[in-house]
């Protein structure tokens, strides 16, 4: 087993554990829990709720077992088919899990070892439920199944590389002669042009005979159906609980600790008993969870799913945060027996709770029923009109509650941070529309509701990040947004400050006043580049750039991920920052790598391999010592030139006159502030001013060229990367610290 495979099974795991946390449970619960839908099996009839025990064994299989059809040795396409609340999530979550765990465990034995790789999970693709890089993944744009896959292991390999393990190459895994065994699960979940997407992935992987699990909630998927009755796909379903696995469960669940009260195990005993109703709703691993959650606070339990759902949403309370999540997946179940109509009248309340409390995660719960996206957008305009307004969005929520519900207790400190909260909600259940910008174009507050402006850095307010994360819902309309950012957090981030300043900036039609803040970042980008270009084998000058990047607080990895745009086709938001700690700037010693192989033609593959034994040495370095120092500062060094070479226009060189011309222009505020329109330059000059304060302001690079460079500087990628190459191979082959090359040298 090589070790990259290992590797990628880690991570997923990682991955996995951290996105299938639920909040509804604790640890112990999760165990319990997982452990009970670890006895459901499936089967090739569908079997009734009220169905007698024996039928429940009749030809049932283990999932695993089953995937690998009759011959017991190859995976074969699979369509398994779970109804709403009988636990198939979990199934597939434990099938992902075992595949992850230790060479030699029972689900790598029985499936051959098969790597999983699962593009669709519950009804989202990978950024949902893995939480896998950050990454607003389109998979849609994706035509073809080789596509999808390729974009997938760019995203592993990336994301490994930046948190996991630097060294990591996919490369052997895209090759292996086992095709992995793909995950498409919730089809019949996904909005029309994802499904349609991958719903053609489906024909395409059944076609090949390849190994895949589709699941459905139902068996009304006309695009599925037609592959079984074609012969290339083969159907099982989901079966329900036995009596005895219900016992057990029971047994345990009421004895351990959580955020609902434990029932008494003899009153859930009595109460399925007694019922065979209550039985049939207890053969559902979900409404078994749901009986104990309402027998601990009532003496006695509907014996209809409509009636547990109604009853639970009367006795829990909103005010906690498992409750109210509860109430929010019982609200958005699109299988309830409730009239949509009705659930609908339960968000109001919920939206109030998410503002009030911070929490977001009610979002990704209330946005899995799409027939209550309407009511749901009505609320959060209304909130957002209210805020425009001047008033209080939680207050504008509040009034649409219905009076017979119960209002939910808190008070607002801040009418920004609230309606920061609802945006960052709505985002996340999908509710925002296009049309919702208008309203809060009109509310966009003055800057320092927005900012919080310190003598040595310029800090967003949540309501800026919140406002800047609905990149898709701005559109043309991102310019007052963009208005609102100093130019000093711009410059400072390096243009990637946010989604809306990063599409705006490197836009190839931006609108006019947003050229003139481009043309300012330009010419901080061409001063950067010289600066790195001529610290290629100057240490002096490598410190000097290390400072400048820690003082800006630069998010490198947004910086690159903005250079990589290309190559991967998305981008992500920008990372934690590790300004405080040199150690973690070696992590992007593999960005580095990438970015300059790709500059010149033959790769650079000389400095590539150096680059590698730089790192396996940086491994054994003291944590602050003057080695591991030296090397951060290079790093930091090679990768803003293979990061400003991309960005800055194709230039051969810089001179003198060049650099003072730009000085000149650069350091009087009304020539910076004449280039935008006249109502604005108020406010651009006093930007300039605090620009011109600080140490990583582009004047003062611009100084330190005049200070350090000969009559031009080489910005050639042949030029400077040799010399990059040779400073490491000094650094490499000798202990002690490099002699700093003369900067009189021909060609810098």
């Amino acid at each position: 087993m090589s070790g990259a495979d290992e590797t990628y099974r880690h991570w997923l795991e990682l991955r996995l554990g951290q996105s299938f946390v639920d909040e509804l449970m604790s640890p112990d619960q999760a165990v319990a829990w997982h452990e009970l839908c670890r006895t459901l099996h499936v089967g090739p009839r569908p079997v009734a709720d009220d169905a007698a025990e024996p039928e429940l064994d009749e030809e049932s299989l283990s999932l695993e077992t089953c995937l690998v059809g009759p011959d017991g040795k190859n995976i074969s396409p699979l369509w398994a088919i779970g109804s709403t609340r009988a636990g198939g999530c979990t199934v597939v979550q434990d099938l992902l899990l075992g595949l992850c765990g230790p060479a030699g465990g029972p689900a790598r034995t029985r499936l051959g070892d098969a790597l999983p790789v699962p593009l669709v999970v519950c009804g989202r693709t990978v950024r949902g439920p893995l939480g896998m890089l950050g990454m607003d993944v389109r998979w849609d744009s994706c035509e073809s199944v080789a596509e999808a896959l390729q974009r997938w292991w760019s995203l592993v390999e990336h994301d490994v590389r930046r948190g996991f393990e630097p060294g990591f190459v996919a490369a052997g895994l895209q090759a292996r002669r086992e095709r992995p065994l793909l995950l498409i699960c919730g089809l019949d979940e996904l909005p029309p042009a994802t499904r349609a997407a991958v719903g053609g992935w489906a024909a395409e992987l059944c076609a090949a005979g390849a190994p895949v699990l589709l699941t459905t909630r139902s068996a009304d998927v006309p695009e599925l159906e037609a592959l079984r009755a074609a012969g290339s796909l083969r159907r099982v379903y989901l079966q329900t609980l036995a009596r005895p696995a219900i016992g057990r469960f029971v047994e345990r669940w009421v004895r351990l600790p959580g955020d609902f009260e434990p029932a008494l195990v003899e009153r859930v005993r009595a109460a399925i008993d007694a019922s065979p109703a209550l039985l049939a709703l207890a053969r559902r691993p979900v409404t078994l969870a749901m009986l104990t959650v309402l027998l601990a606070r009532t003496d006695v339990a509907p014996d209809s799913l409509e009636g547990l759902q109604r009853q639970l949403l009367a006795v829990l309370d909103p005010q906690r945060p498992a409750h109210r999540l509860l109430m929010a997946r019982i609200v958005a179940d699109r299988d309830s027996p409730i009239p949509a109509a009705e659930r609908a009248e339960w968000l109001a309340p919920l939206v109030v709770a998410a503002g009030l409390h911070d929490h977001p995660a009610l979002g990704d719960a209330l946005g899995r029923d799409p027939a209550l996206a309407e009511a749901g957008e009505a609320v959060l305009r209304a909130a957002a009109q209210s805020w425009a307004s001047g008033g209080c969005p939680i207050a504008a929520v509040r009034a649409e509650m219905p009076a017979r519900l119960a209002a939910v207790e808190g008070a607002v400190d801040d009418v920004d941070d609230a309606m920061a909260r609802l945006l960052v909600f709505g985002r996340r259940a999908g509710w925002w529309r296009p049309e919702h910008a208008f309203v809060l174009h009109r509310g966009l507050p003055g800057r320092e509701r927005l900012f919080d402006t310190l003598p040595g850095a310029i800090r967003p307010r949540p309501l800026f990040v919140a406002l800047a994360e609905l990149q898709e819902m701005w559109g043309t309309f991102a310019l007052p947004l963009l208005r609102a950012a100093p130019l000093g957090y711009l410059l400072a981030e390096g243009g990637a400050a946010c989604p809306v300043t990063t599409a705006a900036l490197f836009a190839e039609t931006p609108p006019p006043e947003v050229r003139a803040v481009r043309d300012l970042f330009q010419r901080a980008l061409l001063l950067e580049l010289a600066l790195v270009s001529l610290a290629a084998d100057d240490e002096v000058l490598q410190r000097e750039v290390l400072e400048v990047v820690l003082a800006r607080d630069q998010d490198l990895d947004a910086a690159l991920d903005r250079a990589l745009l290309a190559e991967l086709g998305e981008t992500r938001p920008p990372g934690p920052r590790s300004a405080g700690h040199l150690s973690p700037r070696l992590l992007h010693i593999d960005a580095a790598l990438e970015l300059a192989s790709r500059l010149t033609p033959d790769g650079a593959p000389e400095l590539a391999r150096d680059l590698e034994l730089a790192r396996a040495r940086a491994a054994t370095e003291p944590e602050h010592g003057p080695r591991l120092q030296r090397l951060a500062a290079f790093v930091v060094v090679i990768l803003l030139y293979a990061i400003d070479r991309r960005l800055v226009p194709a230039r051969v060189e810089i001179r003198r006159n060049d650099v003072q011309a730009l000085l000149a222009a650069l350091t009087r505020p009304e020539a910076v502030s004449a280039a935008f329109p006249e109502e604005r330059r108020g406010q651009i000059a006093v930007d300039w001013q605090w620009v011109a304060r600080q140490s990583w302001a582009p004047q003062r690079v611009a100084e330190i060229l005049l200070l350090h460079m000969p009559d031009a500087v080489s910005l050639a990628p042949e030029q400077v990367l040799p010399r990059c190459h040779a400073w490491l191979r000094r650094f490499l082959g000798d202990n002690e610290p490099a002699v700093v090359l003369s900067r009189a040298r021909s060609g810098r």
